[in-house]
């Protein structure tokens, strides 16, 4: 190799041909010996994937059994990063969050102008009759009304038509003879 570092000064193996810089193929100057360009390396791994903090989302209790490691959770100002699946507690006392950035919460801001009511929407469709229902429990009797008024005596109606002469009774039976009367005065 030492021949190599002095060919640009001078050959002193007459074997090794110079022809524009070249020696079996290999590039030289007067400093450095250059071999061809090896093969391109093998792909890295991929680095561990990390959260910006513009997708933290706001804490919910009724969401917490659903976060994940790893999750970034807003809370009254400040950003955590959840250590746990299903983490318990709150944000600020518990364990199973960490405390990434502290925030002040800024001042609420205007109230927004109120929005033009929307146009009414057409009329729905009518549903179809619903099924009669069953029959239902007859209800108590009522209580029995007071008596009405006496309504005013009617008009007196048309004699009516004289009835058929009615079939002769039987022969009654004969009384008992009386006692005889006293004597007469004599004439």
């Amino acid at each position: 190799m030492r021949e190599f570092w002095h060919l640009g000064k001078e050959n002193r193996n007459p074997s090794i041909h110079l022809n524009n810089n070249l020696i079996n193929g290999i590039a030289y100057n007067s400093h450095h010996l250059h071999g061809p360009t090896g093969p391109t390396g093998s792909t890295g791994p991929q680095g561990p994937t990390r959260i910006g903090l513009q997708q933290a989302i706001p804490f919910s209790e009724n969401a917490r059994p659903t976060y994940q490691r790893n999750m970034l959770i807003s809370y009254e100002g400040s950003i955590y990063q959840v250590l746990s699946d299903s983490p318990q507690g709150l944000p600020g006392s518990s364990n199973d969050y960490q405390l990434i950035v502290t925030g002040v919460t800024g001042t609420t801001g205007a109230q927004g102008v109120t929005g033009v009511t929307g146009s009414t929407g057409p009329q729905g469709i009518t549903g179809a009759s619903g099924s009669t229902g069953p029959q239902g429990i007859t209800g108590a009797s009522g209580i029995t009304g007071p008596q009405g008024v006496t309504g005013a005596s009617g008009n007196t109606g048309p004699q009516g038509i004289t009835g058929a002469t009615g079939n002769t009774g039987p022969q009654g039976v004969t009384g008992v003879t009386g006692s005889t009367g006293p004597q007469g005065v004599t004439g």
